[in-house]
């Protein structure tokens, strides 16, 4: 899967698209994926139902196109123009859940579709990518282990570029494994230790008719690789990340967290995905450095005003300053979130 250049970088804005709930978090194959700035949203047609222990959920989104930008005469007329779906991009997912098994866990099942393909205005990749994948957990609660478990694979046709000449499609081959493990202990501040781990395939060889990276569709990534969505050093694309977050209560309504992980590139040829810093000599190595990430959490008013505060910190490594001449990075934020 080559790309123009030895080095090839790329912006890094993005939004989310598809999430749901059945009884536990599940945001599938986090990550995101960039969209054009005349993309003005994701329609989602949930339809759900449940009996026994089960829970199943489908949806299908499609990309909303704004209008072109009228001229004043139209504003000051107060011309109105309808949005435009461009059904040659689809996403769908079926989603399942069942609650009550060993350890007493929650398992999860899911199947993701998406299709793109070019269009006059919009040059795509060109997927037609199925993944199917499981996620088997329980949630932290005191005294008592907790574990999360999720794999997927990725299957289908891609290709190397965005670019209009190319329409060599690519076998698409890739998978994505997450796990974390950890206690809660029953004791004051009710402090929380957790041995994470994440793996998601890269593209073995550059120049062959396959492709191995796996693609992260429209899921979040704030849970695993950064404290916000601004913030977006890594995703679930090649990378092979352990780490250990550590989280207390000083007080009821005060939590704090501190994350540690190490990233290392799976597939030292492919790219650093969220910047598009690509060795195909492989040369450089795979290990791209390790962050911290700390965090404070204030529940001002419980149910209603959540306080947040944050910063991380990446430590770089030889395969920054070579790819990017760039050093280490910190990144600060506060925010607030108002429920009503």
């Amino acid at each position: 899967m080559a790309e123009d250049g030895r080095f090839q970088k790329r912006g890094s804005t993005f939004r989310q698209g598809w999430s749901t709930d059945s009884g536990s978090s599940f945001t599938p194959v986090g990550g995101a994926e960039p969209l054009s700035q005349h993309d003005e949203c994701l329609q989602w047609c949930p339809r759900s139902m449940g009996w026994g222990g089960w829970g199943i959920a489908s949806g299908l989104l499609v990309p909303a196109r704004k209008p072109v930008a009228p001229g004043r005469g139209s504003l000051r007329d107060n011309q109105m123009a309808f949005d435009q779906e461009d059904f040659r991009r689809q996403f769908w997912g079926l989603h399942g859940s069942l609650q009550g098994l060993p350890l007493d866990g929650v398992g999860e099942l899911y199947l993701l579709g998406l299709h793109e393909r070019d269009s006059a205005r919009r040059a795509t990749r060109n997927r037609r990518l199925y993944t199917s994948g499981f996620r088997w957990s329980r949630k932290p609660a005191t005294g008592r282990f907790h574990y999360d478990w999720e794999s997927a694979l990725q299957v289908g046709t891609s290709r190397a570029t965005r670019a209009f000449a190319d329409t060599s499609d690519l076998n698409h081959l890739a998978h994505m494994h997450s796990i974390e493990v950890g206690y809660t202990l029953e004791a004051p501040t009710t402090p929380r230790m957790a041995l994470i781990h994440e793996y998601a395939s890269g593209d073995r060889d550059p120049f062959d008719a396959g492709n191995n990276r796996f693609d992260t569709l429209y899921g979040a990534r704030r849970f695993a690789h950064g404290p916000t969505g601004i913030w977006g050093a890594f995703a679930r694309s090649n990378i092979n990340s352990p780490g250990y977050l550590l989280s207390l209560s000083p007080l009821p309504d005060i939590r704090l967290m501190v994350k540690h992980r190490f990233y290392w590139l799976a597939s030292r040829r492919d790219a650093w995905t969220t910047t598009g810093v690509r060795d195909v000599t492989g040369n450089f190595g795979n290990l791209v450095g390790h962050q911290v990430e700390s965090r404070l959490r204030w529940e001002a008013l419980p149910g209603n005003l959540r306080v947040e505060i944050g910063i991380a910190h990446l430590f770089d490594n030889e395969f920054i300053q070579s790819g990017t001449n760039e050093g280490a990075v910190t990144y600060g934020y506060g925010q607030c979130i108002l429920t009503f």
